[in-house]
């Protein structure tokens, strides 16, 4: 009987450090899961694998924000994703202090932040992303619904469920990037590790013609 594995994917991760490794903006980026649900697919039958399920995280705008009814479309075309299931934290909007000296300095010297490539918003943190992929990993490694499970993530945060994962006699591939930011601890403790090569990225990644077209 062919062993199930099963992903669980950091979609912040992914788009920024996949933007990263392209060379486009974050900002400007757009991130297909259908086409990385297929290639990740490809990536675990290629060991022997039968997909189990991607496990996909995203934050969501509080409903008073401006962007969440755009996000929610998008969110909800994730959602019917075949093979695909999401999984939402929030996403908490701040403006540093530093940032209005900053608009000030670049005014003052006849800057345009757009020309520099900057967007100089307040900055979104997601909010009970990890914790909610935390919580799956080690939940499904109990169930042993799957035999390997396939790690899309670079935070620290994530180590103590790899570790009950592996606990539980579960194998954890972590998949990242060329080139992302990864915890060397989460790191270390995988079982095996897949970079992800420009080529590959290319796959589910593409410049946006117009901003704002996925509310992120």
């Amino acid at each position: 009987m062919t062993e199930r594995f099963a992903f669980f994917v950091d979609a912040a991760f992914l788009k920024a450090e996949g933007a990263k490794a392209l060379g486009f903006p974050g900002w400007q980026t757009r991130l297909d899961a259908r086409f990385a649900v297929d290639a990740f697919r490809h990536l675990g039958e290629s060991r022997g694998g039968t997909l189990l399920r991607c496990y996909w995280y995203d934050g969501a705008f509080p409903a008073r924000d401006s962007r969440a009814e755009s996000q929610k479309r998008y969110l909800d075309a994730i959602a019917l994703t075949p093979g695909l299931a999401l999984r939402l934290g929030t996403v908490k909007s701040l403006t540093p202090s530093w940032l209005h000296a900053l608009k000030r300095s670049l005014e003052k010297h006849g800057l345009d932040p757009d020309s520099l490539g900057l967007r100089l918003g307040p900055i979104d943190f997601q909010k009970g992303v990890d914790t909610l992929i935390a919580l799956d990993l080690a939940r499904l490694a109990q169930k042993q619904a799957f035999a390997t499970a396939f790690l899309v993530a670079g935070d620290r945060d994530l180590l103590d469920a790899v570790h009950a994962a592996q606990d539980e006699g579960r194998a954890v591939v972590l998949v990242y990037p060329d080139g992302a930011g990864v915890d060397p601890d989460l790191r270390r403790s995988a079982d095996d590790v897949v970079s992800l090569s420009r080529d590959d990225l290319a796959r589910f990644f593409s410049e946006r013609s117009e901003v704002g077209e996925e509310g992120r």
